[in-house]
């Protein structure tokens, strides 16, 4: 999904550059159910390694969620987005029960873990369902 939510006014995406312009080195890790299967989805190495070739991408990633196969799927989506607080000075790295760096606390509804890729990556999902 494109982060067009006024929460990212807010918070920002350190994968992106503004919407849908992703930074240089970001690399979209959504891989198309169909090929999970394939041998170069069976070590990181060998999914890093696919995913930096153009013909690679147009393999083995998903495209945006409700677009049509014609829609350029290889661009990718990204499960490996880190959301942080834009305060200057502020890395956005910091336990989970620190204190927020400004005044807005934000509540965190749920936490889910998504392992099922274990085997293939070495991403974690982590989703965070926030009350905004």
């Amino acid at each position: 999904l494109q982060p067009q939510h006024k929460l990212f006014c807010r918070f920002q995406d350190p994968c992106r550059m503004g919407t849908r312009q992703e930074q240089p080195w970001a690399l979209g890790t959504a891989l198309r159910s169909s090929v999970l299967h394939h041998s170069v989805a069976s070590s990181p190495e060998m999914l890093r390694w696919t995913l930096e070739q153009e013909k690679g991408r147009h393999l083995y990633l998903a495209g945006p969620p409700g677009r049509s196969r014609r829609a350029k799927p290889w661009r990718g989506q990204h499960l490996d987005y880190i959301t942080y607080c834009g305060v200057p000075g502020w890395l956005g790295l910091r336990r989970w029960d620190d204190p927020q760096p400004d005044s807005r606390p934000q509540e965190v509804e749920q936490v889910t873990f998504s392992t099922s890729l274990g085997g293939v990556t070495d991403h974690l999902v982590v989703n965070l369902q926030l009350r905004v």
